[in-house]
């Protein structure tokens, strides 16, 4: 349970170098379960966590607990579903709502502030915003340690990939979910 104000807002810009720090920290923390410490540390190297075009497009958010950080995430419109800015530079092609899924990406929580619900508002708070520019389907690429978690999200694996790092190979798993009409989803809100 939280002791204390949690709220959630739109990334800044000058937000950028504490989110990724807290996205390393979120990492090096609670993925030890599932990968190496060479896994994780060659998927920070050659992938990176930030992608500044979230907070550009103002589709990536900050939670903040008594103003403090403690978890970051948000959603997209673009094709690019995993990765940054600076590791892929094209910003991907817009995505179609009615017939392609919005990307849910990059979402992190303080290790110290874990299973508190802060990750499920974030992942809920960019659903909504996705449902609200048309999107009723949703796609992203989840570690291992945290695919429990987006089921209980009710999103199901779709596929398992290996991303080939230079000095290493990163098991994740592609997963969707389809959302409720839009009726449905107003009524249970």
């Amino acid at each position: 349970m939280l002791s204390g104000r949690l709220s959630l807002r739109a990334a800044r810009p000058a937000d950028g170098e504490k989110l990724q720090a807290l996205q390393g920290l979120a990492l090096r923390h609670l993925a030890t379960s599932h990968y190496t410490a060479s896994q994780i540390e060659n998927g920070l190297a050659a992938i990176g966590t930030l992608d500044r075009t979230l907070i550009g497009d103002s589709t990536y958010y900050v939670a903040e607990l008594d103003g403090r950080l403690v978890g970051c995430g948000g959603w997209s419109f673009r094709a690019r579903i995993a990765g940054n800015d600076e590791t892929m530079p094209e910003l991907g092609q817009p995505l179609e709502p009615h017939c392609d899924a919005a990307r849910i990406r990059a979402v992190f929580v303080h290790p110290a502030w874990a299973r508190r619900g802060i990750t499920r508002r974030l992942v809920l708070t960019a659903e909504a915003a996705a449902r609200q520019a048309g999107f009723r389907r949703f796609a992203l690429v989840s570690t291992l340690n945290a695919e429990p978690f987006y089921r209980s999200l009710g999103y199901r694996p779709v596929e398992q990939l290996h991303l080939d790092l230079p000095e290493a190979r990163l098991p994740v798993i592609r997963m969707t979910k389809e959302c409720e009409p839009p009726a449905l989803a107003d009524r249970a809100a």
